[in-house]
C-alpha cells in the first residue's frame, strides 16, 4: 500500500510539472518579455456574422455603452415597434407588466429590458413599458418606481 501512494504521489508531482510548471518560472510556452510595443500595434475587430433578420440587431457593445439612457431606450423602442412588439434577439421582453402600484394611466401594457441578457447575470432594473393600445411608451431605471415617458401619443 506504501508503495501505491509513493506511485500516486509522483504521477501528481509529474502532472503539475507538465500542465503547470513549477511555480515562479514562466512556462515553456510563455516569454518573459514582450515582443514588441503593443500600443502602436493597431487593432482590428471582424464586424462578426449578420444575422438574417429583417429588423438589424442593436451593437450590443454601443448599447451598453450609450451614455444617455433615454436616447438608448428611445433607439430600442423603435427597434422594438419594426420588429412588431417582439422582443429583440438576446433581449428578455414582451411579458405583460401589471401596472399593480398604479404609478402609469389604467391600459393593457408589455414591459421589455432595454439591456441585453447575460449568461449567467440576472437582469437589471432598465425596462421599457408599452400601452398596447396608444403605443405610448415609458422608460424606468429604478423596476417600476418612477417613469419617464418616451415618446407623444401617436
Amino acid at each position: 500500500m506504501d508503495r501505491t501512494w509513493k506511485i500516486y504521489g509522483i504521477l501528481v508531482v509529474l502532472g503539475g510539472l507538465l500542465f503547470g510548471g513549477p511555480t515562479g518560472t514562466p512556462s515553456a510556452g510563455s516569454l518573459s518579455e514582450p515582443t514588441g510595443p503593443s500600443a502602436s500595434v493597431p487593432s482590428v475587430q471582424s464586424a462578426g456574422p449578420a444575422l438574417h433578420d429583417a429588423t438589424p440587431p442593436l451593437d450590443r457593445a454601443l448599447h451598453r455603452a450609450a451614455k444617455d439612457p433615454l436616447q438608448k431606450s428611445k433607439d430600442l423602442l423603435e427597434a422594438i415597434q419594426q420588429h412588431e412588439g417582439k422582443a429583440l434577439p438576446g433581449y428578455f421582453g414582451g411579458g405583460a407588466f401589471q401596472n399593480r402600484e398604479r404609478r402609469l394611466p389604467r391600459g393593457y401594457y408589455r414591459e421589455y429590458d432595454v439591456n441585453p441578457k447575460i449568461r449567467g447575470r440576472s437582469r437589471d432594473a432598465e425596462r421599457i413599458v408599452i400601452e398596447q393600445d396608444t403605443g405610448k411608451a415609458y422608460y424606468t431605471d429604478d423596476h417600476y418606481r418612477t417613469f419617464t415617458p418616451l415618446n407623444e401619443t401617436p
